[in-house]
């Protein structure tokens, strides 16, 4: 996915935050795991052991595709694949990459619900120095202003559809993200966070402030954290 390649960075020289090893082995069998969620379109979450197991099963597959055992903390990872993710191309095999969405937002998720962050569908744009961010359900209008403010050279977007924030030495700073919507922005920067504006469909252009309450209230519906884990 052409949208990643900014966020591959190689000799990379820093301690790695998530480990990941992928296998190609038969899928391990985890009959005794208790279920922590399934949305019943590809992937459910298990708990065992002090483990966590995320099993990716569409409803058209009759058993997984992959399986992650990830340690608790969400830092390490060993990812199980079936055959299903191989390919023989001139007699040399390949793997899919199995790090990509949507295991690769899930990981993510559950490791920065850790860490004092959160993915939040929004867009975000760096302009003059300041990072303003604009979340909103699909079809609340994110790529249409970024579409709109792109025109004017001075913004910088770091995505137009999913940010990251997370507090970092008592700032809240924005990450642009791999994950692109329909304009295709997917910017490999950050920005320390100075503003919120929640965008919905109107007949004239304005800015109302509105409460902590009614800015709390719009923000958990946008944003990516375990809702079934306490």
């Amino acid at each position: 996915d052409p949208a990643y390649t900014p966020f591959i960075l190689y000799n990379f020289k820093n301690p790695c935050d998530i480990f990941i090893k992928v296998k190609n082995s038969p899928i391990p069998f985890i009959n005794e795991a208790k279920k922590l969620f399934d949305n019943s379109e590809s992937w459910s979450l298990y708990s065992y052991k002090q483990k966590y197991y995320m099993i990716f099963q569409p409803p058209v597959f009759d058993k997984p595709y992959l399986l992650a055992e990830i340690n608790n903390e969400f830092s390490n990872a060993t990812i199980f694949c079936s055959d299903f993710m191989l390919e023989v191309k001139d007699g040399t095999q390949s793997i899919f990459n199995p790090v990509h969405y949507p295991f690769d937002q899930i990981l993510l998720m559950h490791y920065l619900s850790l860490r004092e962050g959160a993915i939040i569908h929004s867009a975000g744009t760096v302009i003059n120095g300041k990072c303003f961010i604009f979340p909103g359900r699909s079809g609340a209008g994110k790529s249409t202003i970024t579409r709109l403010c792109s025109k004017d050279n001075r913004f910088l977007f770091l995505s137009d559809d999913r940010i990251i924030l997370r507090k970092i030495s008592g700032n809240i700073q924005a990450f642009g993200t791999q994950w692109p919507g329909d304009e295709g922005i997917a910017v490999n920067d950050s920005s320390r966070l100075s503003g919120i504006f929640f965008i919905y469909h109107g007949n004239e252009n304005r800015i109302e402030e509105i409460s902590l309450q009614k800015a709390f209230e719009k923000i958990l519906p946008v944003t990516s954290i375990p809702w079934y884990e306490k």
